[in-house]
């Protein structure tokens, strides 16, 4: 569309405001010709309309629907709109509401088929300027609707524009009022011009007191302007402000560019620059950017011009009150600060007085924190002292107040008690400040009670870890002391036995004999005591109910106890089963029995209880050999005399004992430990003098389908005893090789000797096919008795195998004897026991 050349030459002033609503909408009288589109299905409609507006200088155009004339609108601008009511897409009111929703700034004239006043009426309520009957279509009737509508049109627009004008102006008016910074209201004015009036865009550049760009703010403005360089910008636009009084008209793509700003009113659009200057200061521009290629009006331009000269004396106030306001700004910023710090966190604080002879004197303030923790109210806290807050027989530590008022600063740790009695370990960081001209002390108070927890449960595995690795030690000192006992054992048990055999009935060496075997024995009992204790047997597990192991020793251990102690049992219904010997687990039960009826010897009361229990994470951190999980809880207790703590750490070693020396060995709570440790449990001690002592021991549960009692073996008939084949006897320790060759002699059997693999290996090869039973030792200098065996029956077949061994299980299956199922007689030996087993080997019973 041409410029209108006379607005450009009359400048900003001179613009009317007809000219800035519908800028190319020109007078009827001008001779340039307007735009009317005509939306008319019917063409003989259409016909009558051309035929009114001939010579009129009026373009009309066509449009068969609604839609069709929707989209012409969104084409190019029209000066006024004629509207059939009746349309294939449309009918009645429908199309003048979806027509002025959709095409808002466009005079609409509603053409009707009936004359129809009523009609009429509705469409000008619905959003028509004017109405006219098909009938009446004459030129001169058609011409001064169109008329009409183009006026009532613009004087509708007029009264929005000047009611959201005065909008703006007071929604600017009420954010000087109520701002607090510069940069917060030149936010808030770009937001309201923007908001009210329906400028596409508005910009602020706020300036320092330097003449540097303090802040940028925009509303509305889109990605079509936005300054790459702001402090440039504003630059340029305030030296040419400086010069001039005028508002200054720029178009975005110089500003954009950095160019210079000349005064313009062409472009694709405008922006108005307003300078913001009060008592001299010169505190910015404001800019805002005007839709299409439309200036502002005179009305606008002056409105905008108060607006600014406002804004400016607001932004001079703001700038005389920002030391105040900083100040203020920045005491609550530190308040904020000291507020969160004080009353967040997990610390308690105390703030309290120092008296003149450096005790503590009042509480003054205290946090929430504190508050919640000691469950005191602040006002109850601030009657109160830190004294007063102190655990019965707690006292600080003594030079804890002169070394506070002396350094200024103190860390300590002391119990406290809460309002309802609770005990509260605390750290103490004390600090000495002044307050009001007195010494004031600012106590920050961490709860410790984590701290000592996993201190005491540190301190715990520790014991436990040492007690582990000690009895780890003793075990395998009792393991091989074990051995060569039962070798000395089987030299014992052969000769007594054998020199029995050649005495006549009554001769006096007989009971010394006898009592030499009986000595041996007891010693025996005592090596298999320490094999329990160092966890070297070998178990014979199978899943088990606990009850019915408790159950079947009940009147056992009634006899065992005497009467004067009460036996009570507490068992758990629906136990879990566990995985265990029976017989090893009724050992557990007796020493545990015995110990508690020794620990009582004037009577009480023995109590013996089962459950099930399971142990978390958390748990199993106090005890080190378990896992997490379900496990089965045997707990033995008694009412009598109980332990020190030393004596509790000791109670599990080998030998430690109380007891008078002809009333115990030390060992039976040694065997319960190493019972225990065996079966992946564990064991622990509750115990005080003179509070009775319970022991507790934890079982991985067996969650398993349940094992059935394994039968008994049937009996075996026993061959005679004596033999006469030749036996190849292996043993590396002197004593043993001798007596087992006496008893095998003895029984009548041709015996081979060897003291080791090679002088085995060679006597079998001598004597081939000759020799039918190997009887080796396990474990022989540099070989095993099961690589001997291997070699020897696999040169001859039907050599059959005895094993003997003084070691623990445990090494035996290590060699591989237990698991190949193969024949075992244990050191110490009988010569009944070596008798029968060689002789149920080759019977091969």
């Amino acid at each position: 569309m041409p410029t209108d050349k006379r607005t450009e030459q009359q400048g900003p002033a001179a613009i009317s405001l007809d000219s800035i609503l519908h800028p190319d909408f020109a007078s009827l009288d001008t001779g340039s010709p307007m735009e009317a589109l005509a939306i008319e299905d019917d063409p003989g409609d259409y016909a009558v309309l051309e035929r009114a507006l001939r010579g009129a200088q009026i373009q009309l155009s066509r449009a068969g629907t609604l839609a069709e004339g929707l989209g012409a609108l969104c084409r190019k601008p029209f000066h006024v709109v004629l509207l059939d009511l009746r349309l294939p897409d449309s009918s009645g009111l429908e199309g003048v509401l979806t027509l002025t929703a959709e095409a808002p700034h466009h005079a609409v004239v509603v053409l009707t088929g009936l004359d129809d006043e009523e009609t009429g009426v509705a469409a000008l309520k619905a959003g028509a300027q004017d109405y006219l009957s098909k009938s009446s279509l004459g030129r001169g009737f058609l011409l001064r609707s169109i008329r009409y509508a183009i006026e009532r049109k613009r004087q509708e627009d007029r009264l929005i524009h000047l009611n959201s004008v005065l909008q703006s102006i007071r929604s600017i008016h009420r954010r000087i009022q109520t701002a607090v910074s510069a940069r917060g209201l030149a936010e808030s004015v770009c937001d309201s011009v923007v908001r009210y009036r329906g400028y596409p865009g508005a910009w602020m550049f706020l300036a320092g007191k330097e003449g540097n760009v303090a802040a940028f703010v925009r509303a509305g403005a889109g990605p079509d302007y936005d300054p790459a360089n702001p402090d440039e910008t504003l630059l340029r636009i305030v030296r040419a402000a400086v010069k001039t009084d005028n508002v200054l008209h720029t178009d975005a793509e110089t500003c954009s560019m950095g160019g210079a700003l000349p005064l313009v009113q062409s472009g694709t659009f405008r922006c108005a620059w307003f300078r913001l200057v009060c008592e001299g200061r010169l505190f910015g521009v404001m800019g805002v950017r005007t839709p299409g290629s439309t200036p502002l009006s005179r009305e606008e331009t002056e409105l905008l011009r108060e607006a600014a000269a406002d804004i400016s004396f607001a932004l001079y106030g703001l700038e005389e009150r920002s030391g105040r306001a900083q100040a203020e700004q920045a005491l609550r910023r530190s308040e904020a600060r000291y507020s969160l710090l004080f009353n967040k966190g997990n610390d308690a604080i105390l703030v309290h007085r120092l008296e003149k002879d450096g005790t503590p004197g009042r509480i003054i303030d205290a946090n929430d924190i504190a508050c919640e923790r000691y469950g005191y109210t602040r006002e109850e806290l601030l009657r109160m002292t830190p004294e007063q807050l102190a655990a019965p027989r707690e006292s600080s530590p003594e030079d804890l107040w002169e070394r506070l008022v002396r350094e200024g600063q103190a860390l300590f740790e002391l119990d406290q008690q809460t309002r309802d009695g609770r005990m509260l370990p605390v750290e103490i960081n004390a600090q000495v400040f002044e307050l009001d001209g007195r010494p004031t002390v600012l106590s920050i108070i961490r709860d410790i009670s984590d701290r000592r927890r996993v201190e005491a449960e540190k301190e715990a595995l520790e014991r436990q870890l040492l007690r582990a690795q000690r009895m780890e030690a003793i075990g395998k000192l009792a393991g091989g002391v074990a051995h060569d006992f039962n070798n000395l054992l089987s030299a014992i048990f052969g000769w007594s036995e054998m020199a029995s055999d050649l005495l006549p009935p009554g001769h006096t060496a007989l009971e010394m004999l006898t009592e030499i075997q009986k000595a041996g024995k007891k010693a025996a009992t005592v090596t298999r005591q320490l094999l329990a204790m160092s966890r070297r047997q070998l178990m014979r597990l199978e899943p088990l109910d606990i009850n019915n192991v408790v159950a079947d020793m009940d009147k056992m251990l009634r006899r065992l106890i005497g009467e004067d102690i009460a036996l009570v049992s507490d068992l758990g219904s629906r136990l879990f089963q566990v995985r265990a010997d029976a017989g090893q687990l009724e050992q557990v039960l007796l020493n545990l029995a015995v110990n508690a009826r020794d620990a009582m010897p004037s009577g009480g009361r023995l109590h013996i209880a089962t459950s099930n229990v399971t142990l978390d994470e958390v748990a199993v951190r106090r005890h080190a050999d378990l896992s997490p999980g379900p496990h089965v809880l045997l707990r033995v207790s008694d009412t009598g005399c109980g332990m020190d703590l030393e004596t509790m750490t000791r109670a599990f070693e080998p030998f430690f004992t109380t007891k008078a020396n002809e009333h115990g060995t030390g060992l039976g709570l040694s065997t319960v430990y190493g019972i225990v440790k065996q079966l992946d449990g564990d064991i622990t001690i509750d115990s005080k003098p003179g509070k009775g002592t319970t022991f507790s021991i934890y079982l991985p549960a067996f969650l398993g389908e349940s094992g059935a009692p394994k039968p008994g073996g049937s009996s075996v008939f026993l061959e005679p005893l004596r033999g006469s084949e030749t036996v190849l006897l292996v043993e590396d320790d002197e004593s043993v090789r001798v007596v087992a060759r006496r008893i095998l002699e003895q029984c009548g059997y041709t015996v081979l000797q060897a003291e080791g693999f090679d002088d085995a290996i060679s006597l079998h090869e001598e004597h081939a096919g000759r020799v039918r039973l190997l009887l080796t030792d396990v474990i022989l200098r540099g070989w095993s008795g099961k690589e001997l065996a291997d070699y020897l029956v696999s040169q001859d077949a039907g050599l059959k195998v005895l094993f003997m061994s003084g070691y623990t299980d445990d090494k035996l299956a290590r060699h591989g004897v237990l698991e190949s199922d193969q024949a075992l007689i244990h050191k110490p030996f009988t010569l009944q026991s070596m008798a029968r087993k060689v002789r149920e080997v080759l019977n091969g019973t």
